[in-house]
């Protein structure tokens, strides 16, 4: 899986080999910020550009699996 932030069109780039289920983004101390469900998506570009820049947890949640990445925005 990849989990790819790009700074110059302001979106979180997401993309699996298994279905997305769900995204959830978590500043660092461990606060829900969003989440969003998804119906069988294995591709995903969020607009972030209205987030504080600083450090976040994204969680993925697949069909079979949860990934968390630390982003730098």
């Amino acid at each position: 899986y990849k989990i790819n932030y790009y700074s110059n069109s302001k979106e979180l780039h997401v993309f699996t080999y298994e279905n997305i289920h769900s995204i959830s983004i978590f500043d660092m101390n461990g606060k829900l910020l969003n989440t969003l469900t998804f119906e069988s998506l294995n591709e995903i570009k969020l607009p972030i550009e209205e987030k504080t820049k600083g450090m976040y947890i994204v969680s993925v949640t697949t069909e079979n699996s949860n990934y968390n990445k630390l982003i730098h925005l």
